[in-house]
């Protein structure tokens, strides 16, 4: 009996040496192509599959490219990095009972590109061009953000120095409609809000005016998209975690704040004889002598 045993443990080494020898199982894993930003919508070119071994595979891995193409990255992926589920779709809208979300497309400057993050309130001013005028009005605020396009949390080359600024000044010119001010930064993109259902009164102040104020009851969630659909341009203004009450403004339209001086009396010269009345004062003539 013991002369098997030498030859059993040799058995057994060589299993266990035979065990390791042998290559790990590999796994198709999908990866990025190429360097792909947040945001990007995958097509089939963005995406390849690579065989790792079993090991190397993170949880959750895909195998099939074509499972993820169509879908939005939510966080940037270098060329090669593994593309899981946990990296696609957008930001959770988590709406209250009585809000709904509402999209409204901004310029980069409008939407205050780079500052802008989900949770944020922002109150809203909207402006039109009518007869002629741009008009802008503060309407509502406290609104929360609910989702940022990707295209306003991302730098853009400078525009070269000695580059004119279009508009022609404070007031423009040069603009179709009704002389609006080029606010720069003309990328447009999207951001959502979440808008409260209930009536909103929008106040008109006009106290300094010295009238009465006035107020119009609307509901954000009809006025907003009503708004956009007529071409409407809106502003977003970043308001602090507690704001010290509402806003209330009278609403400002550009022509009346171009205010010229008006004319002015020519002094008259030092030492100059006074003007003469209109009417001549006639000089009798001497009385003759017999």
């Amino acid at each position: 009996m013991k002369k098997f045993i030498p030859l059993v443990l040799a058995i057994v080494v060589f299993a266990v040496a035979l065990a390791l020898n042998q290559p790990e199982p590999q796994v198709s894993v999908v990866v990025a192509a190429g360097d792909l930003p947040e945001g990007r919508v995958l097509t089939e070119g963005d995406l390849t599959a690579k065989e790792l071994p079993k090991s190397l595979a993170p949880e959750g891995a895909v195998s099939d490219p074509q499972s993820l193409v169509g879908q939005r990255l939510r966080v940037a992926r270098s060329a090669g990095d593994p593309v899981l589920p946990v990296h696609l779709g957008g930001e959770t809208l988590e709406l209250r009972p009585n809000e709904r979300a509402v999209a409204l497309s901004v310029t980069a400057a409008q939407g205050l590109a780079g500052l802008l993050k989900p949770g944020d309130r922002v109150g809203v001013t909207v402006i039109v061009n009518a007869s002629q005028q741009t008009f802008a009005k503060y309407i509502a605020g406290g609104l929360r953000v609910l989702w940022i396009d990707p295209a306003f949390r991302r730098e853009e080359a400078p525009a070269p120095q000695g580059t004119p600024a279009a508009g022609g000044g404070l007031f423009g010119g040069g603009s179709s409609t009704g002389g609006a001010v080029d606010t720069g930064g003309t990328a447009k993109g999207l951001v959502v809000l979440a808008v409260p259902v209930e009536a909103k009164s929008v106040v008109y102040d006009f106290s300094l005016l010295g009238a009465m104020n006035e107020t119009l009851p609307v509901y954000l969630v009809d006025l907003l998209p009503a708004l956009s659909a007529q071409g409407a341009q809106f502003g977003l203004v970043l308001e602090p975690e507690k704001a010290n009450g509402e806003v209330i403004t009278s609403g400002l339209s550009l022509q009346g704040i171009a205010v010229t001086p008006g004319a002015t009396l020519t002094p008259t010269p030092t030492g100059a004889a006074p003007a003469q009345d209109a009417e001549a004062v006639s000089t009798p003539e001497p009385t003759k002598k017999p």
